[in-house]
């Protein structure tokens, strides 16, 4: 809406100035609280609540540092919405859509692995002789802007995770290890 049909979006918002500038600069009506008072969104507040705990979560469970929240945050982001079922959202024939299914109009064929999972990611510049993949963390599907999913993945290489080093590398091509989800993150020893 904003610039093309002004009046129709009103935000509730503080008095901050910053927030007031955005808002007309969007065109955007704002409706700034009184002076001193807390605004309250029950359903908002709920929504943070769960997502805070959701991200906490995938932290603690792939053994990655606090720190790291963004990355689990945008894990969270499409692994949530290509996994749950579109409720409450009206379907017309199909009960069982995703709710990445039902916004897209089609389903993401894609790996489902662990935040922090151990895989391994084709290397650009392999040896001759040497191998052709190197292990990483896994940290989710790469989205583009309207959330395109276009068959790549993000991943941490592993070494230079465990250096300290954060550089995400984006690629088309992991293989998954057999057996149990490794988490490299919370055993460096046996990695």
């Amino acid at each position: 809406c904003g610039k093309k049909r002004p009046g129709i979006v009103q935000v509730v918002s503080d008095r901050a100035p910053e927030i007031k500038s955005a808002l007309r600069n969007l065109g955007f009506a704002s409706e700034p609280a009184a002076p001193y008072q807390k605004i309250k969104n029950a359903l908002a507040e709920s929504t943070i609540r769960t997502i805070t705990g959701m991200t906490s979560s995938i932290l603690i469970h792939s053994g990655i540092e606090l720190q790291y929240w963004p990355l689990a945050q945008k894990y969270l982001e499409w692994a949530y919405n290509i996994t749950a079922p579109a409720r409450g959202i009206e379907t017309d024939s199909e009960e069982n859509l995703s709710r990445y299914e039902k916004a897209m109009g089609y389903s993401i064929d894609c790996f489902m692995v662990p935040f922090g999972a151990l895989v391994w990611y084709k290397d650009p510049d392999p040896y001759s002789y040497g191998p052709k993949g190197e292990p990483a963390l896994f940290l989710g599907a790469e989205l583009t802007d309207g959330m395109l999913f276009k068959g790549c993945y993000r991943v941490w290489p592993l070494e230079q995770f465990q250096s300290g080093v954060f550089k995400e590398h984006v690629s088309r091509t992991i293989a998954i290890p057999n057996g149990q989800w490794k988490f490299a993150a919370l055993t460096p020893q046996s990695v």
